[in-house]
């Protein structure tokens, strides 16, 4: 079993501009666009975003959205809706009520209700999925889900900005659940790691390649100016914005991650926005092991940022990793282990449940700036799979190999 290669998200820039370009003649398996996805239609097949929903709690379905470019109207409203009750952002996050107008996007996915259903209330008219490769060096796929602002007399669409801090958006509502189909062509996924609530990913296929859907909810995150600042217990956020965003690593990339045989469908999501990390497996230990930071104190210079992170790992991968070969046995069978720097506080709650075949791990209510997450067996016990020597097999290319482990993993089977 390869080791883990650890892969800071928030620094993929870095490490990206280190790695050496490919041969002139060594063509890629495929290319991520570098530019933001476009809504898919009869032009645009692949590498484009299907559709956008919206299921704000208490809502029995989720809602569809519409797109419509910038300096289009959606349509009139036919009909009133009862508006939805006012949203009550988190005390960390500065949100207002009315918005200024940012940098300019493509469009909108919204509905031409969004007001009268009471969703405008945090400042914002609709939605702006900013799907692409995480940087122009790298396929891993970033998404950022962005509050935009309409003109009402030419439709143009900006991103919508605080009007007391107007170099940042306001904040996504934390009461809405949103849900992303994009078509990512031949590209593989591996592990996501996202800033957001219940970050979920679920892949499957088309007539045009491989599938994503994305679905998770905004959280207060406390954004840092520098690198600095998310070090020690005196750093101050420059803003706090509730934000939906991720990074989703490509197993086929040249920079490809992952530990032999895993689903590819792990996920890791927190609100420390800066120096995050992807998962890192240590094979002698048998653990595995997050970072995640932010500022200290939100942008009040007062208030201390209150983190989380949850991890979602299905059940096969922990049979994979740690021989758990019964899922119900987790919250006894593993341990999760929480340190933070000097004057932080240690989780105020942790949990281990299992659900839908993954094993949940959720810490919450911490102090940042750093701590570190590490996922162990317990000592005590004594029910581990044994590790076998099998024959497994893969289901497409039929391919025979022999390993020491758990089980075959994803795509095999042992013969």
């Amino acid at each position: 079993m390869n080791r883990i290669k650890a892969i800071l998200a928030a620094a993929i820039l870095v490490f990206a501009a280190l790695t050496p370009a490919p041969a002139a003649n060594a063509a890629p398996a495929f290319a991520v666009p570098k530019t933001p996805f476009h809504t898919c239609d009869s032009t645009w097949v692949t590498f484009c975003v299907e559709s956008v929903s919206v299921q704000s709690l208490g809502m029995a379905q989720p809602q569809a959205l519409t797109w419509a470019p910038s300096g289009t109207a959606l349509g009139t409203v036919t009909a009133q809706v009862t508006p939805a009750p006012s949203v009550t952002a988190d005390p960390n996050s500065l949100v207002a009520a009315t918005s200024v107008a940012g940098a300019a996007v493509a469009g909108r996915w919204s509905t031409p209700t969004w007001s009268t259903d009471g969703r405008n209330a945090l400042g914002y008219d609709g939605l702006f999925v900013d799907v692409k490769a995480a940087n122009a060096f790298t396929n891993h796929l970033f998404f950022d889900v962005r509050p935009v602002k309409v003109d009402p007399t030419s439709n143009a669409t900006t991103q919508a900005n605080q009007t007391d801090n107007p170099k940042f958006a306001v904040g996504l509502s934390p009461d809405d659940i949103v849900t992303i189909k994009v078509r990512v062509g031949a590209a593989i996924t591996d592990v996501t790691v996202g800033i957001g609530n219940s970050i979920s990913v679920t892949k499957g296929t088309d007539a045009q390649g491989n599938t994503l859907t994305i679905t998770g909810s905004a959280v207060p995150v406390g954004v840092a100016s520098k690198t600095s600042d998310c070090s020690g217990e005196a750093g101050v956020a420059i803003a706090n914005v509730s934000q939906l965003q991720a990074t989703i690593i490509v197993a086929n990339d040249d920079m490809g991650f992952g530990v032999d045989g895993v689903s590819g469908n792990m996920a890791v999501a927190t609100n420390g926005s800066c120096g995050t990390s992807t998962p890192v497996w240590d094979e002698a230990s048998k653990s595995l092991s997050w970072t995640a930071s932010a500022p200290h104190f939100a942008k009040d210079g007062v208030t201390v940022n209150k983190g989380f992170y949850k991890a979602s790992i299905p059940v096969n991968d922990a049979l994979l990793l740690w021989g758990l070969s019964n899922p119900k046995d987790a919250a006894t069978a593993l341990t999760v282990q929480i340190s933070t720097e000097e004057g932080g506080s240690s989780a105020a709650l942790t949990k281990i449940a299992v659900k839908n075949n993954k094993i949940i791990i959720d810490s919450s209510g911490f102090s940042y700036s750093k701590p570190t997450f590490k996922i162990v067996r317990n000592a005590s016990y004594k029910k581990w799979a044994v590790a076998k020597k099998l024959t497994c097999v893969d289901l497409k290319t039929k391919k025979v190999s022999k390993v020491t482990g758990f089980a075959c993993g994803e795509g095999k089977k042992q013969k």
